[in-house]
């Protein structure tokens, strides 16, 4: 029988080290994704996840035993992803978040958009359109790229990220909605610059 997240959280706060493992276990990955749509890279998103673990074991003290673990761990990701993107942004430095082919991890990301390899003309223009609005995405500000890509890409409804990033619904919808909003407005301007 799986042991709940209360009752290892109450375990590891009196210094059962066993205990937190455990809990690293059921939540890094989950944590590892959620970092990744923040920072948009590897390197980054494996420091977060490493750092947010630590903050929490550090801190878990300060915490109730019966503190919602997921969402109290997603906090302190959140905080900290958003605190490594404000750093890259005031030092730079060349980041390597998507492939040449525009793929992360094996997943294109835009595989929604119609395939027109048939057409030279129009798998050119596919491909720019593609890094168009990959670049948009990257530029998007961090808290509508997050909403967006847990919604798109993670297949979370407005509910769970509400839920995941301590926003109300209203919060989360409007975001979305800025978000495409965002994305509207470089498809439109790619559209005029190709006609």
């Amino acid at each position: 029988m799986k042991e709940t997240a209360p009752s290892l959280f109450k375990r590891s706060k009196a210094g059962d080290e066993r205990a937190f493992r455990n809990i690293y276990d059921n939540h890094k990955a989950a944590i590892y994704r959620y970092a990744l749509t923040i920072t948009r890279d590897v390197q980054q998103a494996e420091d977060v996840t490493q750092e947010a673990f630590l903050k929490l074991y550090k801190a878990q003290h300060r915490y109730r035993d019966d503190s919602n673990l997921g969402a109290l761990l997603f906090k302190i990701t959140r905080n900290t992803a958003l605190s490594h993107v404000a750093k890259a942004r005031r030092f730079p430095r060349t980041l390597q978040t998507w492939g040449d082919d525009g793929q992360e991890n094996g997943q294109d990301p835009l595989s929604q958009l119609p395939d027109d390899r048939a057409l030279p003309d129009a798998c050119s223009m596919h491909q720019e359109l593609r890094q168009h609005v990959m670049q948009a995405i990257d530029s998007m500000p961090a808290r509508l790229r997050e909403v967006y890509l847990l919604h798109e890409f993670e297949g979370l409804s407005y509910q769970d990220i509400s839920a995941r990033l301590e926003l109300s619904y209203h919060a989360v919808q409007k975001r979305f909605t800025r978000a495409l909003e965002y994305l509207q407005v470089t498809v439109e301007i790619f559209n005029n610059q190709h006609l």
